[in-house]
């Protein structure tokens, strides 16, 4: 099996609803596996969280399950966020203008670490 395959690192029941965490490559053949486990994990009211932390490549096949994904969570009165996303992942939802439909928690950016400043005594 290819190492960037993608794969479902833990799928966890939450009180909001089902997370899944995805890792790897989100490529045709990835898309059909997580496409599976969506079907699973989809059904009305269902908000379903997708950390997307992991992903390190995200194709038009997968973007198109994404979109089918939260169109049918929405039609089911449920909802779809994508927690976490990796850098990778937000640079191509910005291409295609889905950060617009879909809901995307991006981590928050690092503190900055304090910087040490040199005393001068007078």
């Amino acid at each position: 099996m290819d190492p960037r395959a993608p794969s479902v690192v833990m799928a966890t029941a939450r009180a909001a609803g089902p997370h899944l965490t995805v890792a790897g490559d989100l490529d045709a053949d990835g898309a059909a596996r997580l496409r599976a486990l969506l079907d699973d994990a989809i059904a009305p009211g269902v908000r379903l969280t997708l950390d997307m932390s992991r992903v390190t490549y995200v194709s038009a096949a997968a973007l198109t399950l994404l979109v089918q994904a939260y169109r049918r969570l929405r039609d089911g009165g449920g909802a779809l966020a994508l927690t976490d996303a990796s850098p990778s992942v937000i640079r191509v939802l910005r291409i295609s203008g889905l950060h617009r439909v879909l809901q995307v928690d991006v981590p928050a950016p690092a503190a900055p670490a304090p910087l040490e400043t040199d005393r001068v005594s007078s």
